[in-house]
């Protein structure tokens, strides 16, 4: 998922672990590490203060960029 705002991509590759990428240096800002099986989806908060993450373990986890979870339900 790319947020053109913050210019920084999010994206879940079949993993338990959400990545945050820098667009203009590629590297990993954070990572994002609940989730106990994969990641199905992941989406920014309209706000893009806020990054929200689904998983196979019938989770959503509400993260902000520190990377602590904010919310888990």
């Amino acid at each position: 998922m790319f947020c053109p705002y913050l210019l920084r991509t999010l994206p879940s590759n079949l993993d338990t672990i959400v990545r945050l990428w820098s667009v203009s240096s590629g590297a990993c800002l954070n990572t994002f590490t609940d989730h106990s099986a994969w990641v199905l989806a992941v989406r920014f908060s309209p706000d893009r203060n806020y990054l929200f993450s689904s998983g196979d373990d019938e989770t959503v986890r509400v993260w902000n960029y520190t990377p602590s979870i904010v919310k888990p339900f």
